[in-house]
């Protein structure tokens, strides 16, 4: 296996999975993902496909580390899939190519040619493939571009990518309350980004966003960047971050003073909405169907105030696949797929990330130690994260 996935066994082995079913789950991840491709190949009619983008190659082979340091495009070299192998294609001018330890793990032929020599690579695709109809995810311009219809395939996620999305945002959760339960009145919002951020690192998660922002600056400011206010009466903590490729989002709000009632009632609003989304947002539907059905039960139910009433959704996108789904797009919704939905009233949010499931939506954003809103609805009772009151 590949030095790549060591951090991600290391994740899966923490939660007890033994090695066996480990590499069980391995073997059949590798498979998963090869007939996801071919299926692919099918529906295009094409009898091979040429991938050398790092993401697309990262979600292939569960390579886990980061791909920030890694060129967009492998030009030359990179994996040759057709109907029946798996070919690894390097060019000899590059004796230790990055993807060269990966050949092992996908059980893949490998092959070196002088990437100089003109014609090599042409002739050795067409040994490969015996034919001319071949996909690309993008690298090469003589091939059939389907990169796009490529990146659609991340987004169903496999048992290993469950494990370590539960991993994931449990260790989010934990160490966002954790520095929640601690905050103090006068602190700054920069002191408590430090403490979030320092405890992210710690974690192996890199913070892509991180907002922090004490009383009244998130209710003038959509994304408002940590400063020097001092906490007073409540402040906002919005976490955005990726361990092994795999993106969490959530966003809690404390209270160090007792809140005014329009606060509180704007955030038992965002809340609500929230579960509304949490109920609509099913397999067989798509983005934009489940936030027209939400917004139109929402306002069916709660009295017109003059609020400004925010929603945003995203299928969230697996090893940096370049493909999102946004609230005006028509991306269907299916099982094993991640979401993240923020809801808003005029500042005051709610935002956690979920995983679709066959009978329901799972709260991955979710520990025990913080306080929930019980919500009943349509005989169903959903629980959201409340306000932390210190």
């Amino acid at each position: 296996m590949s030095n790549l996935s060591i951090l991600t066994d290391d994740i899966l082995q923490q939660s007890l999975l033994p090695a066996s079913a480990l590499s069980k789950l391995r073997q059949d991840e590798r498979y998963e993902k090869l007939a996801r491709i071919r299926a692919l190949l099918d529906r295009q009619n094409l009898d091979a496909l040429w991938l050398t983008r790092w993401s697309n190659i990262a979600w292939l082979t569960s390579a886990v580390s980061s791909l920030d340091d890694k060129p967009r495009f492998l030009c030359q070299s990179g994996v040759l899939i057709t109907r029946d192998a798996t070919y690894l294609l390097v060019d000899k001018w590059h004796d230790n190519h990055p993807l060269t330890p990966l050949g092992v793990y996908l059980a893949a032929e490998t092959h070196f040619y002088n990437g100089q020599e003109p014609g090599a690579f042409k002739n050795l695709v067409g040994r490969l493939a015996d034919s001319a109809a071949v996909g690309s995810d993008g690298g090469r311009g003589e091939f059939k571009p389907i990169h796009h219809e490529l990146a659609r395939l991340h987004l169903e996620l496999t048992a290993i990518e469950q494990y370590e999305y539960r991993a994931l945002c449990r260790d989010g959760t934990s160490l966002l309350q954790s520095v929640a339960h601690g905050i103090m009145p006068g602190q700054s919002e920069q002191e408590i980004a430090a403490e979030i951020a320092s405890r992210c690192y710690h974690s192996g998660i890199q913070p892509t966003r991180l907002l922090v922002s004490a009383d009244s600056g998130i209710r003038r400011y959509r994304h408002p960047l940590p400063g020097d206010t001092p906490v007073s009466k409540f402040v906002i903590l919005v976490l955005e971050g990726v361990r092994t490729g795999l993106p969490v989002t959530l966003t809690r709000m404390v209270a160090v003073d007792r809140l005014p009632v329009y606060l509180e009632q704007k955030y038992r609003t965002a809340a609500y909405l929230s579960v509304l989304c949490a109920h609509y947002m099913r397999p067989g539907g798509t983005i934009a169907e489940g936030i027209k059905t939400g917004k139109a039960a929402f306002h069916a139910q709660v009295p017109p105030r003059k609020w400004h009433v925010f929603f945003k959704s995203d299928i969230l996108t697996c090893r940096s696949c370049d493909i999102g789904a946004r609230t005006s797009g028509d991306q269907p919704i299916d099982i094993n797929q991640v979401l993240v939905w923020a809801t808003g009233v005029s500042g005051i949010r709610s935002e956690d990330t979920y995983l679709i499931l066959p009978d329901c939506n799972e709260l991955l954003t979710h520990t025990d130690n913080w306080p929930v809103i019980e919500i009943h609805l349509n005989d169903q009772t959903y629980y959201h994260p409340d306000i932390l009151r210190l």
